[in-house]
């Protein structure tokens, strides 16, 4: 299923052929065979099929009412990926215990720190689940900057603009030691740094 996800994804981006899509960084990935935590920031739903044309295996942690959504919760549950069950007793408990078994079994796990899509594509606050779940397997945390996203579907709008570029950039892997906390400020600034690259660049 990761591998029907994946060739989906790519199938998105070659159908938009206005879209000028570049990828940067693969080689921070090449060397290790371990499985990593990616961080991403998030502008838009357009973000998902994005990184699954990327990575040809990972799993994510989904908003749970998707996974009754028909028919988008039959993949979702398929693919096993993991649900985010916001404002339940132990719901946070149950996100780290289950993402944490698909690291140990040898698979990456994707979580946007920012919880939700950015309106404006200034980043939120992150929160510390990643930093906490990759401390927790021993694993290292990829940084990803997405930019150009926002562009395509904007958050709460229905004008959709399937040109322009959308770039990411997959930063050096870092491995979370002391408090998360910390480690969350970090990586929300070399995000940051790469976006603003991103802007000036184009």
């Amino acid at each position: 299923m990761d591998w029907v996800s994946h060739a989906w994804g790519r199938a998105i981006m070659t159908a938009l052929p206005g879209v000028r899509f570049e990828v940067l960084g693969r080689e921070h990935l090449r060397a290790s065979k371990e499985p990593f935590v990616f961080c991403a920031n998030h502008q838009s739903v357009a973000d998902i099929p994005v990184l699954l044309s990327i990575f040809p295996h990972f799993k994510f942690v989904v908003k749970e009412s998707l996974f009754w959504l028909f028919p988008i919760g039959i993949p979702l549950r398929l693919c096993g990926y993991v649900p985010s069950e916001r404002d339940k007793p132990g719901a946070a408990e149950r996100v780290l215990a289950k993402s944490e078994l698909w690291l140990r079994r040898g698979s990456s796990m994707l979580i946007f720190p920012e919880g939700t899509r950015s309106v404006d594509g200034r980043l939120l606050r992150f929160g510390q689940t990643a930093f906490a779940l990759a401390q927790r397997a021993g694993v290292p945390v990829v940084p990803i900057a997405i930019s150009g996203t926002g562009r395509v579907i904007p958050k709460g709008r229905f004008l959709y603009d399937f040109t322009g570029r959308v770039r990411v950039e997959i930063l050096e892997p870092l491995r979370v030691e002391g408090d998360p906390k910390v480690v969350a400020s970090r990586v929300r600034a070399l995000i940051q740094n790469a976006i603003d690259r991103s802007v000036s660049d184009s």
